[in-house]
């Protein structure tokens, strides 16, 4: 796909600007992935979060024995 792609492109583009702006496209998209990694995990931990304001635990212990809810 790389490969395809570079020779698509106008042939002043050479290798080292190529994967140099491939690079930044990604780093770009991986930042906005993980903006909304945070903020769903940030509105996660809010819906966990009792009515006393402190976080349920998604496992309890009962005789020894793990339940996860």
């Amino acid at each position: 796909m790389i490969l395809v792609n570079k020779e698509f492109m106008p042939n002043s583009v050479t290798w080292g600007n190529y994967f140099i702006q491939l690079v930044f496209l990604a780093s770009i998209i991986g930042a906005i992935l993980g903006i909304f990694s945070l903020l769903y995990f940030i509105r996660k931990k809010e819906q966990m979060k009792g009515s006393d304001d402190e976080l349920l635990a998604p496992w309890h212990t009962t005789k020894g024995e793990v339940q996860i809810s």
